[in-house]
């Protein structure tokens, strides 16, 4: 469990109750509505349910759909159609949307980001240390209708993972050269 240490107008800091470890945040936006959103400073330092969470959205949004996954649907489905089954067609129809169950949920980049986003921004009073499935719809529901903060959220995560994947070049360099 982590605890609010310090708090000021732009930064907050917390600390685990069981290892001691510090977490910070920053105010990252400060809605018109009043609403206040936080954002973790460091994504490699967050709290062990909120990386899982994390991970858990990269492996929905990871599996995506294979030339292979969607020759099994095609032959499937033919297969179905050239039987003699009387309901070959609601039988068809019932793997039609299957396909389209899985399109829906895991090709959808912007709806993968939102969901990344829900994960690495807190609700002002938000913990830093549970995450709920529920509540990240909710926020995505209210960030919905509100295009420009959705916009700005996406600007943000895309604008962390490059830093991310420019830190991670430089320590693979780094490590590759050490190896030679």
């Amino acid at each position: 469990m982590y605890k609010l240490e310090t708090e000021t107008a732009e930064k907050r800091t917390y600390r685990s109750t069981i290892t001691g470890t510090e977490i910070g945040t920053h105010l990252l936006h400060n809605g018109e509505d009043g609403a206040k959103w936080w954002a973790f400073d460091d994504l490699l330092q967050i709290p062990f349910i909120r990386k899982k969470a994390g991970e858990k959205v990269t492996q929905l949004y990871g599996v995506g759909l294979t030339k292979e996954d969607l020759a099994v649907f095609i032959n499937k489905t033919k297969a179905v159609l050239k039987g003699n089954d009387a309901e070959k067609y609601e039988k068809a129809y019932s793997e039609l949307l299957q396909l389209e169950a899985v399109v829906n949920e895991t090709a959808d980049p912007v709806k993968q980001s939102l969901s990344l986003c829900a994960v690495y921004i807190l609700a002002d009073t938000e913990r830093v240390d549970t995450f709920s499935f529920t509540d990240a719809i909710e926020k995505m529901n209210l960030w919905a209708l509100q295009p420009d903060l959705q916009a700005f959220f996406l600007n943000w995560l895309t604008d962390g993972m490059n830093d991310f994947t420019k830190h991670y070049s430089s320590i693979t360099q780094i490590a590759s050269t050490l190896q030679k």
